[in-house]
Protein backbone atom coordinates (compact mmCIF):
# COMPACT_ATOMS: atom_id res chain seq x y z
CA UNK A 1 0.00 0.00 0.00
CA UNK A 2 2.57 2.41 1.00
CA UNK A 3 5.09 2.00 -2.26
CA UNK A 4 1.40 2.85 -4.36
CA UNK A 5 1.31 5.66 -2.56
CA UNK A 6 4.36 6.56 -3.13
CA UNK A 7 4.26 5.97 -6.63
CA UNK A 8 1.29 7.60 -6.94
CA UNK A 9 2.93 10.94 -5.47
CA UNK A 10 5.83 11.16 -7.99
CA UNK A 11 6.43 13.76 -10.07
CA UNK A 12 3.40 15.82 -8.00
CA UNK A 13 3.64 18.63 -5.61
CA UNK A 14 3.01 17.88 -2.54
CA UNK A 15 2.98 20.16 0.92
CA UNK A 16 4.42 23.52 0.71
CA UNK A 17 3.76 27.08 3.17
CA UNK A 18 0.97 28.73 1.05
CA UNK A 19 -0.87 24.69 0.96
CA UNK A 20 -0.17 24.75 4.82
CA UNK A 21 -1.66 28.58 5.47
CA UNK A 22 -4.53 27.72 2.63
CA UNK A 23 -5.07 24.35 4.97
CA UNK A 24 -5.35 25.83 8.27
CA UNK A 25 -7.26 29.00 7.15
CA UNK A 26 -10.03 26.27 6.19
CA UNK A 27 -10.14 24.62 9.18
CA UNK A 28 -10.28 27.65 10.95
CA UNK A 29 -13.18 28.76 8.52
CA UNK A 30 -14.71 25.70 9.13
CA UNK A 31 -14.58 25.54 13.36
CA UNK A 32 -15.81 28.98 12.89
CA UNK A 33 -18.83 28.03 10.69
CA UNK A 34 -19.99 25.03 13.20
CA UNK A 35 -20.13 27.47 16.21
CA UNK A 36 -21.90 30.36 14.16
CA UNK A 37 -23.77 28.29 11.43
CA UNK A 38 -22.70 30.07 8.49
CA UNK A 39 -23.20 28.31 5.35
CA UNK A 40 -21.06 30.68 3.68
CA UNK A 41 -18.31 30.17 5.62
CA UNK A 42 -18.49 26.15 5.15
CA UNK A 43 -18.73 26.75 1.24
CA UNK A 44 -15.58 28.78 1.65
CA UNK A 45 -13.91 26.40 3.60
CA UNK A 46 -14.73 23.43 1.38
CA UNK A 47 -13.29 25.41 -1.38
CA UNK A 48 -10.19 26.29 -0.12
CA UNK A 49 -9.26 22.71 1.41
CA UNK A 50 -10.36 21.95 -2.85
CA UNK A 51 -7.69 24.26 -3.66
CA UNK A 52 -5.23 22.53 -1.11
CA UNK A 53 -5.96 19.16 -3.21
CA UNK A 54 -5.68 20.17 -6.34
CA UNK A 55 -2.17 22.11 -5.59
CA UNK A 56 -1.01 19.02 -4.05
CA UNK A 57 -1.82 16.75 -6.46
CA UNK A 58 -0.85 18.86 -9.70
CA UNK A 59 1.88 17.61 -12.16
CA UNK A 60 2.74 21.58 -12.36
CA UNK A 61 5.41 22.09 -10.17
CA UNK A 62 6.84 25.29 -11.97
CA UNK A 63 3.55 26.92 -11.43
CA UNK A 64 2.84 25.80 -7.74
CA UNK A 65 6.67 26.88 -7.06
CA UNK A 66 6.00 30.51 -8.55
CA UNK A 67 2.92 30.65 -6.33
CA UNK A 68 4.79 29.98 -3.37
CA UNK A 69 7.18 32.36 -4.02
CA UNK A 70 4.48 34.66 -4.69
CA UNK A 71 2.66 34.19 -0.98
CA UNK A 72 6.19 33.92 0.67
CA UNK A 73 7.27 36.98 -0.61
CA UNK A 74 3.79 38.88 0.56
CA UNK A 75 4.30 37.69 3.36
CA UNK A 76 7.89 38.69 4.33
CA UNK A 77 6.96 42.10 3.15
CA UNK A 78 3.86 42.45 5.25
CA UNK A 79 5.58 41.46 7.98
CA UNK A 80 8.37 44.11 7.33
CA UNK A 81 6.23 46.76 7.34
CA UNK A 82 4.54 45.93 10.16
CA UNK A 83 8.19 45.68 11.87
CA UNK A 84 8.83 49.43 10.77
CA UNK A 85 5.58 51.19 11.96
CA UNK A 86 6.22 49.38 15.12
CA UNK A 87 9.38 50.60 15.42
CA UNK A 88 9.93 53.92 13.71
CA UNK A 89 6.19 55.25 13.94
CA UNK A 90 4.20 55.20 10.78
CA UNK A 91 5.51 58.49 8.93
CA UNK A 92 8.93 57.60 9.11
CA UNK A 93 8.53 54.04 7.75
CA UNK A 94 6.87 55.15 4.76
CA UNK A 95 9.37 58.30 4.31
CA UNK A 96 12.35 56.63 4.29
CA UNK A 97 12.05 53.16 3.00
CA UNK A 98 10.80 50.84 0.43
CA UNK A 99 10.83 47.37 0.88
CA UNK A 100 11.69 45.61 -3.03
CA UNK A 101 11.19 42.01 -3.12
CA UNK A 102 12.92 39.78 -5.71
CA UNK A 103 10.52 37.22 -6.04
CA UNK A 104 8.99 38.09 -9.54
Amino acid sequence: MRDKLIRFMMGRYGMDNLNNCLLWSSLVLLIIATFTRLGLLTLISYVLMIIVIYRMLSRKIYQRENENKIYLCNRRSYFRIRERINSCGFRKKFNHGRIYCNCY
